[in-house]
Protein backbone atom coordinates (compact mmCIF):
# COMPACT_ATOMS: atom_id res chain seq x y z
CA UNK A 1 0.00 0.00 0.00
CA UNK A 2 1.02 3.00 -0.91
CA UNK A 3 0.46 6.95 -0.41
CA UNK A 4 1.95 10.14 -2.30
CA UNK A 5 4.65 7.73 -3.98
CA UNK A 6 6.28 6.21 -0.78
CA UNK A 7 5.90 3.27 1.43
CA UNK A 8 5.41 4.01 4.87
CA UNK A 9 6.65 3.26 7.75
CA UNK A 10 4.98 1.42 10.91
CA UNK A 11 6.85 1.92 14.51
CA UNK A 12 5.88 -0.97 16.24
CA UNK A 13 6.87 -1.05 19.76
CA UNK A 14 7.17 -4.49 21.70
CA UNK A 15 7.34 -5.76 18.30
CA UNK A 16 8.65 -9.52 19.78
CA UNK A 17 5.86 -9.69 22.46
CA UNK A 18 2.75 -11.38 22.89
CA UNK A 19 0.84 -8.69 20.41
CA UNK A 20 3.68 -7.16 18.79
CA UNK A 21 5.08 -10.42 16.67
CA UNK A 22 1.31 -11.12 15.55
CA UNK A 23 1.07 -6.99 14.45
CA UNK A 24 4.13 -7.78 12.78
CA UNK A 25 3.44 -10.75 11.04
CA UNK A 26 0.16 -9.06 9.97
CA UNK A 27 1.31 -5.84 8.64
CA UNK A 28 4.00 -7.28 6.57
CA UNK A 29 1.55 -9.86 5.55
CA UNK A 30 -1.35 -8.09 4.90
CA UNK A 31 0.29 -4.59 4.16
CA UNK A 32 3.02 -3.08 1.95
CA UNK A 33 3.93 -1.01 4.92
CA UNK A 34 7.67 -1.28 5.82
CA UNK A 35 8.09 -2.42 9.67
CA UNK A 36 10.76 -1.00 12.17
CA UNK A 37 10.01 -2.99 15.69
CA UNK A 38 11.94 -2.10 18.21
CA UNK A 39 12.09 -3.57 22.21
CA UNK A 40 14.95 -3.99 24.55
CA UNK A 41 16.07 -7.68 24.59
CA UNK A 42 18.19 -8.07 21.36
CA UNK A 43 17.79 -11.81 21.03
CA UNK A 44 14.19 -11.29 20.80
CA UNK A 45 14.48 -8.97 17.64
CA UNK A 46 17.10 -11.18 16.02
CA UNK A 47 14.31 -14.24 16.70
CA UNK A 48 11.48 -12.00 14.99
CA UNK A 49 13.57 -11.37 11.70
CA UNK A 50 14.54 -14.80 11.69
CA UNK A 51 10.63 -15.76 12.05
CA UNK A 52 9.45 -13.41 9.07
CA UNK A 53 12.55 -13.48 7.19
CA UNK A 54 11.36 -10.00 5.34
CA UNK A 55 13.37 -7.31 3.52
CA UNK A 56 10.59 -4.80 4.68
CA UNK A 57 11.07 -5.65 8.24
CA UNK A 58 14.06 -3.65 10.34
CA UNK A 59 14.58 -3.89 14.28
CA UNK A 60 16.39 -1.82 16.68
CA UNK A 61 17.21 -2.14 20.71
CA UNK A 62 14.80 1.02 22.10
CA UNK A 63 13.34 1.32 25.46
CA UNK A 64 10.53 3.12 25.17
CA UNK A 65 11.24 5.15 27.85
CA UNK A 66 13.90 6.41 26.44
CA UNK A 67 12.10 9.69 25.58
CA UNK A 68 15.44 11.31 23.08
CA UNK A 69 15.52 8.02 20.93
CA UNK A 70 12.09 7.38 20.85
CA UNK A 71 11.71 10.54 19.38
CA UNK A 72 14.44 9.64 16.97
CA UNK A 73 12.53 6.66 15.83
CA UNK A 74 9.34 8.31 15.74
CA UNK A 75 11.28 10.54 13.49
CA UNK A 76 12.07 7.92 11.40
CA UNK A 77 8.29 6.49 11.11
CA UNK A 78 5.06 7.56 9.68
CA UNK A 79 2.89 5.47 12.33
CA UNK A 80 3.36 4.41 15.78
CA UNK A 81 1.69 1.02 16.89
CA UNK A 82 2.31 0.00 21.13
CA UNK A 83 2.16 -3.18 22.01
CA UNK A 84 4.11 -3.04 24.91
CA UNK A 85 2.35 -3.14 28.44
CA UNK A 86 1.75 -2.59 31.16
CA UNK A 87 0.01 0.78 29.95
CA UNK A 88 -0.53 2.33 33.09
CA UNK A 89 3.16 2.19 33.47
CA UNK A 90 4.19 4.97 31.16
CA UNK A 91 2.31 4.23 28.48
CA UNK A 92 1.06 7.83 28.72
CA UNK A 93 4.49 9.16 28.44
CA UNK A 94 4.81 7.52 25.23
CA UNK A 95 2.02 8.86 24.10
CA UNK A 96 3.31 12.04 24.81
CA UNK A 97 6.45 11.44 22.66
CA UNK A 98 4.49 10.74 19.97
CA UNK A 99 1.78 13.36 20.02
CA UNK A 100 5.04 15.97 20.12
CA UNK A 101 6.20 14.31 17.19
CA UNK A 102 3.00 14.47 15.46
CA UNK A 103 2.79 10.96 14.43
CA UNK A 104 -0.48 9.17 14.45
CA UNK A 105 -0.96 6.33 17.59
CA UNK A 106 -2.73 3.12 18.19
CA UNK A 107 -2.52 0.86 21.35
CA UNK A 108 -3.75 -1.87 22.26
CA UNK A 109 -3.66 -0.76 26.13
CA UNK A 110 -6.33 -2.32 28.33
CA UNK A 111 -5.90 -0.06 31.23
CA UNK A 112 -8.35 2.23 32.90
CA UNK A 113 -5.63 4.46 34.19
CA UNK A 114 -3.72 4.49 31.04
CA UNK A 115 -7.33 5.72 29.57
CA UNK A 116 -7.66 8.17 32.26
CA UNK A 117 -4.67 9.47 31.60
CA UNK A 118 -5.13 9.72 27.45
CA UNK A 119 -8.33 11.72 28.30
CA UNK A 120 -6.00 14.07 30.47
CA UNK A 121 -3.80 14.86 27.36
CA UNK A 122 -6.98 15.21 24.54
CA UNK A 123 -6.20 18.68 24.19
CA UNK A 124 -2.68 18.72 23.11
CA UNK A 125 -3.75 15.29 21.31
CA UNK A 126 -6.19 17.94 19.41
CA UNK A 127 -3.49 20.13 18.88
CA UNK A 128 -1.61 18.15 17.53
CA UNK A 129 -3.64 17.31 14.53
CA UNK A 130 -2.75 13.82 15.01
CA UNK A 131 -4.50 10.34 15.94
CA UNK A 132 -4.25 8.72 19.33
CA UNK A 133 -6.18 5.31 18.51
CA UNK A 134 -6.39 3.33 22.08
CA UNK A 135 -8.24 0.01 23.36
CA UNK A 136 -7.42 -1.42 19.73
CA UNK A 137 -7.08 -5.11 21.38
CA UNK A 138 -8.96 -8.37 21.98
CA UNK A 139 -10.91 -6.88 24.94
CA UNK A 140 -11.15 -3.97 24.84
CA UNK A 141 -11.02 -3.64 21.15
CA UNK A 142 -12.93 -6.22 19.55
CA UNK A 143 -15.36 -6.80 22.44
CA UNK A 144 -16.36 -3.14 22.48
CA UNK A 145 -17.55 -3.78 19.26
CA UNK A 146 -19.49 -6.85 19.99
CA UNK A 147 -21.01 -6.06 23.29
CA UNK A 148 -22.44 -2.96 21.35
CA UNK A 149 -23.60 -4.79 18.39
CA UNK A 150 -25.34 -7.89 20.65
CA UNK A 151 -26.74 -4.88 23.11
CA UNK A 152 -28.64 -3.02 19.84
CA UNK A 153 -30.43 -6.20 19.28
CA UNK A 154 -32.63 -5.37 22.70
CA UNK A 155 -34.83 -3.02 23.34
CA UNK A 156 -33.23 -3.01 26.92
CA UNK A 157 -30.34 -3.81 28.53
CA UNK A 158 -29.81 -4.83 32.17
CA UNK A 159 -26.38 -6.81 32.43
CA UNK A 160 -23.53 -7.38 30.09
CA UNK A 161 -21.11 -10.33 31.24
CA UNK A 162 -17.57 -10.70 29.00
CA UNK A 163 -15.97 -13.94 29.63
CA UNK A 164 -12.67 -14.87 28.01
CA UNK A 165 -10.16 -17.98 28.32
CA UNK A 166 -7.29 -19.12 26.62
CA UNK A 167 -6.42 -22.53 25.92
CA UNK A 168 -2.86 -22.30 25.60
CA UNK A 169 -0.79 -19.71 24.27
CA UNK A 170 1.38 -20.08 21.85
CA UNK A 171 4.84 -20.32 24.13
CA UNK A 172 4.94 -20.29 27.62
CA UNK A 173 6.14 -16.49 27.90
CA UNK A 174 3.32 -14.77 25.98
CA UNK A 175 0.79 -12.90 27.19
CA UNK A 176 2.90 -12.00 30.47
CA UNK A 177 2.73 -7.74 30.13
CA UNK A 178 -1.12 -8.15 29.49
CA UNK A 179 -1.37 -10.35 32.76
CA UNK A 180 0.43 -7.92 34.56
CA UNK A 181 -1.34 -5.19 33.48
CA UNK A 182 -4.51 -6.81 34.81
CA UNK A 183 -3.00 -7.33 38.24
CA UNK A 184 -1.52 -3.76 38.46
CA UNK A 185 -4.64 -2.30 37.40
CA UNK A 186 -6.48 -3.77 40.67
CA UNK A 187 -3.55 -1.80 42.76
CA UNK A 188 -4.95 1.43 41.23
CA UNK A 189 -8.36 1.27 41.88
CA UNK A 190 -9.54 0.09 38.81
CA UNK A 191 -13.84 0.11 38.74
CA UNK A 192 -16.37 -2.11 37.42
CA UNK A 193 -20.03 -0.88 36.66
CA UNK A 194 -22.16 -2.07 39.25
CA UNK A 195 -25.77 -1.32 39.24
CA UNK A 196 -25.42 1.87 37.32
CA UNK A 197 -22.39 3.51 38.57
CA UNK A 198 -18.51 2.76 39.00
CA UNK A 199 -17.49 0.89 41.76
CA UNK A 200 -14.29 -0.34 43.08
CA UNK A 201 -13.84 -4.32 42.90
CA UNK A 202 -10.91 -5.60 44.39
CA UNK A 203 -9.43 -8.19 42.48
CA UNK A 204 -9.99 -11.91 43.15
CA UNK A 205 -13.74 -10.84 45.00
CA UNK A 206 -15.87 -11.87 42.30
CA UNK A 207 -15.42 -15.28 40.54
CA UNK A 208 -18.19 -17.24 38.29
CA UNK A 209 -17.77 -20.86 36.78
CA UNK A 210 -18.38 -20.59 32.60
CA UNK A 211 -18.97 -23.56 30.36
CA UNK A 212 -16.77 -23.49 27.03
CA UNK A 213 -16.46 -26.12 24.14
CA UNK A 214 -14.01 -28.97 24.90
CA UNK A 215 -11.69 -29.80 25.60
CA UNK A 216 -11.48 -26.33 27.69
CA UNK A 217 -14.69 -27.55 29.49
CA UNK A 218 -16.23 -25.99 32.68
CA UNK A 219 -13.60 -22.94 33.90
CA UNK A 220 -13.33 -20.36 36.88
CA UNK A 221 -13.13 -17.09 35.62
CA UNK A 222 -12.33 -13.41 37.87
CA UNK A 223 -13.67 -10.35 37.27
CA UNK A 224 -10.82 -8.19 36.23
CA UNK A 225 -12.25 -4.92 35.53
CA UNK A 226 -10.74 -3.44 32.02
CA UNK A 227 -11.64 -0.31 29.77
CA UNK A 228 -14.88 -1.99 28.46
CA UNK A 229 -16.62 -1.38 31.96
CA UNK A 230 -15.76 2.70 31.29
CA UNK A 231 -16.61 2.43 27.47
CA UNK A 232 -19.69 0.66 27.30
CA UNK A 233 -21.80 2.05 29.57
CA UNK A 234 -20.76 5.53 28.20
CA UNK A 235 -22.08 3.46 24.51
CA UNK A 236 -24.71 1.23 25.96
CA UNK A 237 -27.82 1.90 28.68
CA UNK A 238 -26.96 -0.81 30.63
CA UNK A 239 -27.07 -1.69 34.73
CA UNK A 240 -24.03 -3.25 34.65
CA UNK A 241 -21.06 -4.59 32.80
CA UNK A 242 -18.40 -7.43 33.58
CA UNK A 243 -15.52 -8.44 32.26
CA UNK A 244 -13.99 -11.76 33.04
CA UNK A 245 -11.41 -13.97 32.20
CA UNK A 246 -10.35 -17.60 33.24
CA UNK A 247 -7.85 -18.12 35.99
CA UNK A 248 -5.98 -21.39 36.03
CA UNK A 249 -5.29 -22.04 39.65
CA UNK A 250 -6.89 -20.68 42.74
CA UNK A 251 -5.64 -17.46 43.90
CA UNK A 252 -6.07 -16.53 47.25
CA UNK A 253 -7.85 -13.11 47.46
CA UNK A 254 -4.75 -12.47 50.31
CA UNK A 255 -2.29 -12.44 47.74
CA UNK A 256 -3.76 -10.08 46.13
CA UNK A 257 -4.75 -7.80 49.20
CA UNK A 258 -0.78 -7.68 49.39
CA UNK A 259 0.05 -6.72 46.48
CA UNK A 260 -1.77 -3.86 46.46
CA UNK A 261 -0.57 -2.81 50.14
CA UNK A 262 3.23 -3.51 48.01
CA UNK A 263 2.25 -1.34 45.02
CA UNK A 264 4.51 -3.41 42.61
CA UNK A 265 3.95 0.18 39.90
CA UNK A 266 5.82 1.94 42.58
CA UNK A 267 8.60 -0.38 43.93
CA UNK A 268 10.79 -2.57 41.16
CA UNK A 269 11.44 -5.29 43.36
CA UNK A 270 7.50 -6.22 44.06
CA UNK A 271 6.99 -5.68 40.37
CA UNK A 272 9.76 -8.40 39.95
CA UNK A 273 8.47 -10.39 42.61
CA UNK A 274 4.75 -10.33 40.97
CA UNK A 275 6.31 -10.84 37.84
CA UNK A 276 8.27 -13.76 39.03
CA UNK A 277 4.63 -15.79 40.40
CA UNK A 278 3.24 -15.25 37.15
CA UNK A 279 5.97 -16.59 34.57
CA UNK A 280 5.88 -19.37 36.77
CA UNK A 281 2.11 -20.04 36.41
CA UNK A 282 2.02 -19.28 33.06
CA UNK A 283 4.72 -21.97 32.20
CA UNK A 284 2.28 -24.80 34.24
CA UNK A 285 -0.61 -23.41 32.55
CA UNK A 286 1.14 -23.69 29.23
CA UNK A 287 2.52 -27.62 29.94
CA UNK A 288 -0.63 -28.70 31.11
CA UNK A 289 -2.25 -27.26 28.03
CA UNK A 290 -0.36 -29.21 25.58
CA UNK A 291 -0.75 -32.34 27.61
CA UNK A 292 -4.48 -31.64 27.46
CA UNK A 293 -4.34 -31.02 23.92
CA UNK A 294 -5.94 -27.43 24.41
CA UNK A 295 -5.36 -25.49 21.45
CA UNK A 296 -3.54 -22.10 20.60
CA UNK A 297 -6.62 -20.10 21.15
CA UNK A 298 -9.65 -19.53 22.89
CA UNK A 299 -12.83 -18.09 23.47
CA UNK A 300 -14.77 -15.22 24.33
CA UNK A 301 -18.35 -15.97 25.23
CA UNK A 302 -21.30 -12.49 26.15
CA UNK A 303 -23.86 -13.10 28.07
CA UNK A 304 -26.36 -10.37 28.01
CA UNK A 305 -29.96 -10.17 30.10
CA UNK A 306 -32.60 -7.47 29.28
CA UNK A 307 -35.69 -7.73 26.84
CA UNK A 308 -34.71 -10.98 25.70
CA UNK A 309 -31.51 -12.89 26.84
CA UNK A 310 -28.51 -13.34 24.64
CA UNK A 311 -25.99 -15.58 24.53
CA UNK A 312 -23.26 -15.42 22.04
CA UNK A 313 -20.28 -17.12 21.48
CA UNK A 314 -16.38 -16.02 19.45
CA UNK A 315 -14.17 -19.06 18.76
CA UNK A 316 -11.04 -17.43 18.40
CA UNK A 317 -8.11 -19.65 17.15
CA UNK A 318 -4.96 -17.78 18.04
CA UNK A 319 -5.63 -15.06 20.84
CA UNK A 320 -2.82 -13.33 19.56
CA UNK A 321 -3.96 -12.81 15.80
CA UNK A 322 -6.83 -11.75 17.23
CA UNK A 323 -5.27 -8.78 19.31
CA UNK A 324 -3.67 -7.93 15.63
CA UNK A 325 -6.79 -7.38 13.99
CA UNK A 326 -7.54 -3.63 14.91
CA UNK A 327 -4.44 -2.34 15.18
CA UNK A 328 -3.58 -3.46 11.18
CA UNK A 329 -7.10 -2.18 10.10
CA UNK A 330 -6.70 1.32 11.42
CA UNK A 331 -3.46 1.85 9.91
CA UNK A 332 -4.71 0.69 6.53
CA UNK A 333 -7.63 2.66 6.76
CA UNK A 334 -5.46 5.82 8.37
CA UNK A 335 -3.72 6.18 5.46
CA UNK A 336 -6.76 5.65 3.07
CA UNK A 337 -8.12 8.58 4.48
CA UNK A 338 -5.87 10.47 7.07
CA UNK A 339 -8.17 13.50 8.02
CA UNK A 340 -10.82 11.15 8.89
CA UNK A 341 -9.20 9.77 11.99
CA UNK A 342 -8.48 12.91 14.22
CA UNK A 343 -7.88 13.57 18.27
CA UNK A 344 -8.72 10.64 20.52
CA UNK A 345 -10.55 7.61 19.52
CA UNK A 346 -11.35 4.76 20.45
CA UNK A 347 -13.35 1.24 18.51
CA UNK A 348 -16.78 2.37 18.95
CA UNK A 349 -15.94 5.88 17.53
CA UNK A 350 -14.87 4.49 14.64
CA UNK A 351 -16.57 1.36 13.82
CA UNK A 352 -19.59 -1.11 14.64
CA UNK A 353 -19.13 -4.86 14.59
CA UNK A 354 -20.66 -5.11 11.12
CA UNK A 355 -18.25 -2.56 9.51
CA UNK A 356 -15.25 -3.79 10.99
CA UNK A 357 -15.84 -7.19 9.95
CA UNK A 358 -16.49 -5.95 6.28
CA UNK A 359 -12.70 -4.42 6.56
CA UNK A 360 -11.26 -8.05 8.32
CA UNK A 361 -13.07 -9.78 4.87
CA UNK A 362 -10.72 -7.64 3.03
CA UNK A 363 -7.86 -9.27 4.37
CA UNK A 364 -9.01 -12.71 4.38
CA UNK A 365 -10.03 -12.71 8.19
CA UNK A 366 -13.33 -12.21 9.61
CA UNK A 367 -15.05 -12.74 12.89
CA UNK A 368 -17.43 -15.50 13.24
CA UNK A 369 -19.92 -14.69 16.13
CA UNK A 370 -22.74 -17.20 17.14
CA UNK A 371 -25.33 -15.94 18.69
CA UNK A 372 -28.82 -17.65 20.50
CA UNK A 373 -31.34 -15.42 21.66
CA UNK A 374 -33.98 -16.39 23.96
CA UNK A 375 -37.36 -14.36 24.71
CA UNK A 376 -38.47 -13.99 27.90
CA UNK A 377 -41.72 -15.41 29.25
Amino acid sequence: MENEGTIKTILVIGGYGHAGTKIVKGLLEKTAFNVLAVGKRPEKLESLVRENNSNRLSVEILDAGNTDKLTLYCQKADMVINASGPFSLGGDEIVKTVVQCKKPYIDIANEQLHLMNLRQLKPEIEESGSMVFTCTGQSPGVSTLVIIHLAEMLREVNSIEMYGVAGRMPSPDQALASIMSGIIESSLCSTTYIDGKQVYEPLGKFIKKQTFPEPIGEKKLMSVPLNDSILIPEKIKCNSVRTLFAIDKEFSPILFSIMRWLKPHKRKWAYKMLEKIVKKNLKCSYEEGLTKGFFPGGYIKVIMTGSKDIEALIAVEDNSVMVSYMPIVIAINYFDNPENFKGLLTPADKYTFDTFNNELDKLGWKIHLEVNRNSKQ
